[in-house]
């Protein structure tokens, strides 16, 4: 007696699972009621929440928009990028009194996997059940990588394939809607560093520079990292200097060509300039652009650099400081006061002593004093010192 139900048991599983794999094309008219989804929808993840080796679970739902349509048997095939997931696990929640055949008997085969790929599938013995939203399958995946610092990882979690289907009886079988579900592992950007653009040397003080002569500074940066584009103004007084030539220096290799613009009328030069794959992105040190400039009258100018800009090869843009430079072909650089608070035609202990009164001050600054200023930064510090004292005991 027991060999022989177990004989037909055997007999209505094979009966069962071969009927699913038997797929024909009859399709009843009320097909396009029924939806199978994926829950939830966007599963979406963040390398400072979640780490690699975490796992997360979907579910397959049924959804009956009529609900009139019986379910007999069912298959779901979800598809995914193996290198970015593996799934660790796939079953039928036959204990959830939202299962679709929950309290009936049901095959319950066990889940098929391959690479990127599982399949599973459930099928009652008889008669057949309905409802309006009931859960099919739940698959745990696992996060196997994590994404580049500042981009994204993703993957369609598909069911909208062939291999997705159900039957009302066993013999006929009819695709349904099938909704996928989407899969990102992000990883938020974090800025280097900043890096320095300084314009070197950054104090020429010459009298011999007189209107005609020209001379040369360099706009360096330091202490870079990944940087893939760069831009920047450098700003001066017209009626002091002129822009002769701007070239591109050597930080960026020699085939990049630079965008150069000369404004003389408006006193600043800008220079351009931008890697194309498949070079990498440059790190370290080096010379952005070599300026000739052209001495126009005597004074003083400053050399400001402004709308300084750095992008890596994300388009992130790149924290910076910058360090202006200034020109003096004037008065004697140093000669900042005298008995009577006026530049007196000699550097001694008096303009010393205003400037070291005003270290560390800025415009705006409570001991703030644009006399000692003397190459035109708008701070005051050690150069400002260095400038006094280089010219200490000299006049006019």
């Amino acid at each position: 007696m027991f060999k022989r139900l177990k004989d037909s048991t055997l007999i209505l599983i094979f009966v069962a699972v071969l009927s699913m794999a038997l797929k024909v094309s009859y399709v009843r008219a009320d097909v396009a009621d029924v939806e199978f989804y994926v829950t939830p929808a966007n599963n979406d993840f963040a390398t400072s929440t979640t780490a690699v080796g975490t796992r997360f679970n979907i579910t397959v739902m049924w959804k009956d928009n009529t609900p009139l349509t019986g379910v007999f048997a069912w298959q779901v095939t979800l598809n995914y990028n193996s290198t970015l997931l593996n799934c660790t696990g796939a079953w039928q929640p036959a204990a959830d009194t939202d299962y679709i055949f929950y309290g009936m008997t049901s095959v319950k085969p066990l889940p098929s996997f391959g690479a990127g790929s599982v399949q599973v599938m459930d099928s009652l013995y008889s008669g057949s059940t309905t409802g309006s939203l009931k859960k099919l399958e739940i698959f745990e995946l696992q996060i196997m990588i994590a994404p580049p610092q500042g981009g994204e990882l993703s993957s369609i979690l598909n069911i909208n394939n062939g291999d997705t289907y159900w039957s009302p009886d066993g013999l006929n079988w009819n695709d349904p809607v099938r909704t996928d579900g989407t899969y990102m592992y992000s990883s938020a950007w974090a800025p280097p560093p900043p890096a320095t653009v300084s314009v070197i040397p950054s104090a020429i003080a010459d009298r011999s520079l007189t209107p005609g002569s020209s001379f040369n500074v360099n706009v360096t940066i330091s202490s870079a990292t990944d940087v893939y584009q760069f831009d920047f103004k450098l700003g001066f007084d017209n009626s002091i200097l002129n822009v002769a030539e701007a070239k591109l220096g050597d930080f960026f290799p020699p085939s990049v060509t630079a965008t150069i613009t000369v404004n003389n009328a408006s006193g600043f030069v800008q220079v351009s300039a931008s890697l194309a794959p498949p070079t990498t992105a440059k790190s370290g040190s080096g010379i952005l652009a070599a300026i000739e400039l052209q001495v126009e009258g005597i004074g003083r100018s400053s050399l400001h650099l402004y709308d300084v800009l750095l992008k890596d090869d994300s388009g992130h843009t790149l924290p910076a400081n910058t360090n202006d430079g200034s020109f003096n072909n004037g008065a004697l650089v140093g000669d900042i006061t005298g008995p009577n608070g006026i530049p007196d035609g000699k550097v001694d202990v008096r303009d010393v002593a205003l400037v070291a009164s005003c270290l560390g001050s800025y415009a705006g600054h409570n001991r703030w004093d644009p006399k000692a200023d003397t190459n035109g930064d708008h701070k005051i510090n050690i150069v400002d010192v260095a400038l006094v004292l280089r010219n200490y005991g000299q006049h006019t």
